[in-house]
C-alpha cells in the first residue's frame, strides 16, 4: 500500500515543522545560557514576579465582586417571601411611585 501525495505533504509538513521547533529550542537555550546568572537575568524574573502578583490581587478582586453580587442577588431571592415586603423593597428608593 502505497503512500499518497497529501500524506507524504503533511509528513513533509511535520518534519519542517519539528526542525523549526527544534531550532527555536537551540536559540532560546542559547539566548538563556548568556543571562543565566546575571543581574539581568534575576531583574527579569523579578519584573515577571511582579506581573503575576499584580494579576493575582486583579483576579481576587474580580472573584470577591462576583461573589458579593451573586450573594446580594441569592439574598434577594431567598428572602423577599420570608421578610417583610418594607423590608426588601421591590424597587430601588429612588424610584417613586406615582
Amino acid at each position: 500500500m502505497g503512500a499518497t501525495p497529501r500524506t507524504v505533504e503533511n509528513a513533509n509538513k511535520l518534519k519542517d515543522s519539528a526542525v523549526r521547533i527544534k531550532d527555536s529550542a537551540a536559540h532560546m537555550e542559547r539566548s538563556t545560557a548568556r543571562v543565566e546568572g546575571s543581574a539581568d537575568r534575576r531583574t527579569e524574573l523579578a519584573a515577571d514576579r511582579t506581573v503575576f502578583a499584580a494579576e493575582r490581587t486583579y483576579a481576587a478582586w474580580v472573584r470577591t465582586g462576583l461573589v458579593a453580587m451573586a450573594s446580594g442577588i441569592g439574598a434577594k431571592a431567598l428572602l423577599t417571601d420570608l421578610l417583610p415586603h418594607w423590608l426588601v423593597p421591590m424597587r430601588p428608593a429612588y424610584i417613586r411611585r406615582y
